[in-house]
């Protein structure tokens, strides 16, 4: 895994072959989900706790967030950096 890389599947054959692994050790695994700015497989440990492997396959830009969040979060930044600048 390169220097800030977050665990995961690094592309689809990874995610793939990974979840083809699971499946031959007999975890029952879901079938690749894409979400669009990622793809991901679940599953659960043997304690029962859902886990998921994922990849990006894009970076998140405005489709993913809606205009309120957008704006509430454009909100908070700006309150942030007055506050850190002494004006607010």
């Amino acid at each position: 895994m390169g220097a800030g890389a977050e665990p995961g599947a690094s592309d689809v054959a990874d995610g793939l072959a990974f979840r083809d692994h699971l499946k031959s050790n007999g975890v029952k695994v879901t079938p690749l989900i894409d979400h669009e700015f990622c793809k991901s497989i679940y599953f659960k440990d043997p304690d029962g706790m859902q886990l998921e492997v994922s990849y990006w396959v894009r970076a998140l830009d405005r489709r993913d967030i809606g205009e309120a969040v957008l704006e509430r979060l454009t909100d908070h930044v700006a309150a942030f950096v007055r506050q850190r600048l002494g004006q607010g």
